[in-house]
């Protein structure tokens, strides 16, 4: 009997799905400089780019553990393209929710010779009375078919 039990909750685990909601996402950009100077052009190393926010951070990190997730969020502009994309390359199930306003970025440079962190984070968009009220249903709906 406590194998069936075990086994009835190990697959009412898998088949359940996290649904996470980023109101504010993110593109994460990283990068590194041996010193950070003032009024220099600083040549930086590679950038890494990944994506970011609450919700996301949280579904990225289920699909690594091998649970089912989806991330609702909301993006725009060129920049949420690259949201969009960033997270089909890491094969996080996403529902997107159009907006006007560009999705955000923030940018992390490490200074090599110090082991300082300098981190910069931009402004959100903001969002106009029927993005969060579309946002709001899709929430919803998506929630409704979890």
């Amino acid at each position: 009997m406590a194998i069936a039990e075990d086994l009835t909750a190990a697959m009412k685990t898998i088949l359940t799905l996290t649904l996470t909601l980023t109101l504010n996402p993110t593109i994460d950009m990283s990068s590194s400089v041996e010193n950070v100077f003032p009024e220099h052009k600083l040549r930086c190393g590679p950038v890494l780019n990944e994506p970011g926010g609450g919700g996301i951070n949280v579904a990225r990190a289920l699909k690594h553990l091998g649970a089912k997730s989806r991330a609702l969020y909301f993006c725009g502009g060129p920049t949420g393209a690259v949201l969009r994309a960033l997270l089909d390359l890491e094969r996080i199930e996403h529902t997107p929710m159009a907006i006007e306003g560009w999705t955000r970025q923030s940018v992390t440079i490490a200074e090599t010779a110090t082991g300082q962190q300098y981190r910069f984070v931009m402004p959100g968009p903001t969002f106009a009375e029927g993005e969060w009220r579309g946002g709001a249903r899709s929430f919803g709906g998506v929630g409704g078919n979890a």
